[in-house]
């Protein structure tokens, strides 16, 4: 953009960049490089003020509602900084933005495409138990991305823990329901590192998980699995679910994995909420990148908003016990947010339980969490609660 307006064509990209900032405000999240954007604004602001007195521009240039909405907001970003620099600037000068009736810039995503959005689930699958027992353990694959293993304990072998981890190479969990391991003992340490890996899956006759030497157990040999898959039991959907908050080339496969288990039935609104129960007990994963799946992909919106209710829930406990938010809520109450209008058709329509359009934990969180800080964060986190409020 800098060249193109040294080139004499900023009338041309000024209006691009005021529209990037307003794109950005209806987002989620700020998006990445909106405060390069709103840089380039304040650095060519004197260049329009001249054309605008001049009457070379339109008075309109210099109205900028995304920019005053983005000096509004609290916080030390380099964005916002800009934006109040140049909002600063426009007032000293007496050449007011243009005020508007509303605080922010508003969502535009609105009811009318309700339909479109929220999808109709596949019939719902009953979730298997498998009595399966897990620890959980962080691990860097490269620099700036972890993954997650587990230890698994299977209940017919007390003495053995399997380590499992799914990263990158999705096939085995997503074509064939089942997964690859070590075997280690009691305490985790691998028994034999030569040793190949074995695979476990469900066996729906023997109802519980099983091990095989075989990636193809039916044929007890080498290569992919003869055959359809076997079911997904309640730990192999912990595992596939969990594999949303990784970083890295993983996200790929594990949207994909989870787009198929939504489709299948295999992750039901009930199933996930179980799940996501389980692993908002772990404090390695974190709720915001589990949630993260939705920012983008709103048809998952039928299903996901079950995790937004759970992580709400969970925050308010957390709130109650340690009088302060975890570090993720406000991630997930920007999607809440972001999703209000549809998520508050949702309700009107009866496609919610009454219990989760309670929100329970939403106003605790508020409520105390203003009791316990002070300042800008705290004025910003009751906004977003007042935003969130249309829901009930």
């Amino acid at each position: 953009m800098d060249n193109m307006a040294k080139d004499g064509m900023l009338s041309l990209v000024w209006s691009v960049a005021m529209d990037i900032v307003e794109v950005s405000l209806m987002s989620p999240r700020i998006l990445s490089g909106t405060a390069e954007i709103v840089k380039f604004l304040r650095d060519y602001l004197d260049e329009v003020i001249y054309a605008v007195e001049n009457k070379l521009a339109p008075q309109n240039a210099l109205e900028m509602n995304a920019v005053k909405s983005l000096a509004k907001k609290s916080g030390s970003s380099k964005a916002v900084e800009y934006a109040k620099e140049i909002v600063n600037k426009l007032n000293f000068l007496g050449m007011d933005i243009k005020e508007e009736k509303y605080e922010e810039v508003q969502n535009q995503n609105t009811p009318n495409d309700f339909d479109e959005v929220w999808m109709t689930l596949s019939k719902a699958k009953k979730l298997i138990y498998d009595n399966v027992k897990f620890n959980l353990n962080v691990f860097e694959v490269r620099k700036g991305e972890k993954a997650f293993s587990f230890d698994l304990k299977l209940p017919d072998i007390p003495d053995r823990l399997f380590q499992v981890y799914i990263y990158g190479w999705f096939y085995g969990i997503q074509k064939e329901a089942q997964v690859s391991g070590a075997v280690a003992d009691s305490k985790g340490k691998i028994i034999d590192e030569k040793e190949k890996s074995v695979w476990l899956h469900y066996d729906p006759e023997k109802k519980k998980v099983v091990v095989s030497k075989y990636r193809n157990w039916r044929g007890e040999k080498e290569g992919t699995l003869e055959g359809g898959s076997t079911p997904y039991s309640k730990m192999f959907l912990i595992i596939a679910v969990s594999a949303l908050a990784q970083d890295g080339e993983s996200i790929y496969g594990a949207k994909s994995l989870f787009r198929q288990l939504v489709d299948s039935g295999d992750l039901s609104v009930e199933n996930l909420r179980e799940i996501m129960r389980e692993l908002l007990l772990h404090e390695e994963i974190s709720p915001a990148k589990l949630v993260r799946i939705v920012e983008k992909e709103n048809k998952l919106l039928s299903i996901c908003y079950v995790m937004l209710v759970e992580c709400i829930k969970y925050a308010g406990g957390v709130v109650v016990k340690n009088n302060k938010p975890p570090v993720w809520i406000n991630r997930v109450l920007d999607i809440c947010t972001y999703y209000a209008d549809y998520l508050r058709e949702a309700m009107k329509r009866g496609y919610i339980l009454d219990e989760d359009a309670k929100w329970q934990g939403l106003f605790r969180n508020c409520e105390l969490y203003c009791q316990v800080r002070c300042g800008e964060e705290s004025k910003e986190f009751g906004k977003i609660i007042r935003n969130i409020k249309k829901l009930v």
